[in-house]
């Protein structure tokens, strides 16, 4: 009977440890678990604002190379500059109002052509200003002004990216207004 309830107190004292390691197992893993959660989620945070950021950068990076390029088209072709004169003109022009177009006279050689046949009826006079550098326009009738320069251009198109790069550099634009 000694070995026998001996033996039975020894199976429960082990059943009850291994009750006793089940529930510590299972607390452990348990815990595990909530940090390994915890740790992911901080991974995915950090991962979306990383993303979030090389989003930004990327948009960046196209501003940068899209501007590159205009002003490269620019140099190049004055004559891409036709459809903002067009637009300007046509904004004052059909309110039937007289209206003078001030642009850079080596764009103004370039474009007037085109657009003098585009605007016969209205009155449009044409003005050379060697203030207004290439590839801007203004546009003045009846007090009011159409600001149709590169840099205004550029500022409205990026702004409807949700971006503020101004079309030069402080730089440049200190180097370009020094000579």
């Amino acid at each position: 009977a000694y070995a026998k309830g001996f033996a039975q107190g020894q199976a429960e004292t082990a059943l009850e440890w291994q009750h006793r390691m089940d529930d510590y197992v299972a607390q452990q893993g348990h815990e595990l678990a909530q940090s390994l959660l915890a740790v992911s989620r901080s991974l995915e945070s950090s991962l979306a604002g990383i993303q979030q950021q090389m989003a930004q950068d990327v948009l960046a990076l196209a501003c940068d190379i899209a501007r590159q390029v205009v002003r490269q088209e620019l140099s190049c072709n004055p004559q891409v500059l036709l459809p903002a004169v067009r637009e300007a003109v046509s904004m004052l022009v059909a309110e039937g109002r007289p209206a003078v177009v001030r642009l850079n006279p080596a764009d103004l050689a370039v474009v007037q052509q085109p657009l003098q046949a585009m605007t016969e009826s209205a009155s449009v006079q044409w003005l050379p200003d060697a203030a207004v550098p290439s590839g801007d326009c203004l546009v003045e009738s009846g007090g009011t002004v159409v600001d149709a320069s590169v840099s205004k251009r550029w500022e409205r198109a990026v702004a409807a990216l949700g971006l503020q790069s101004p079309w030069q550099e402080a730089k440049q634009e200190a180097d370009s207004h020094g000579n």
